[in-house]
């Protein structure tokens, strides 16, 4: 019958749509190393996770047994990175350090 067919429309090149897709997923996957401090205790807690408000609001919401007694907590340091391996390495090195004043002065120097 008379139909026409459509006109193609320009695309953008598969490898530039593939980039911004891979760049907008890596953008929602960042891991998060956080230190908490608490404002009953004025102790620090440190911890990782990929996702940072989910889990603060976890931790003053008494939803985890390590800092139920401390809430409320203030969020005072947060590093982001790329993978959940790199962020559970710096956790476990800022928790290696065992010092209250070691761990003060990082947050000072981050501000």
């Amino acid at each position: 019958m008379g139909s026409n067919p459509a006109t193609p429309t320009k695309m953008k090149p598969l490898t530039e749509s593939c980039e911004w897709f891979f760049y907008a997923i890596k953008l929602s996957f960042m891991f998060y190393v956080y230190i908490l401090l608490s404002q009953k205790k004025a102790h620090f807690y440190i911890g990782s996770t990929g996702n940072l408000n989910d889990r603060l609001s976890r931790h003053n919401g008494g939803r985890s047994k390590a800092t139920k007694a401390g809430i409320p907590w203030d969020l005072v340091l947060s590093e982001e990175f790329e993978t959940r391996s790199k962020a559970i390495q710096r956790e476990l090195e800022l928790k290696s350090w065992k010092s209250h004043t070691r761990i003060a002065e990082l947050i000072s120097a981050s501000r």
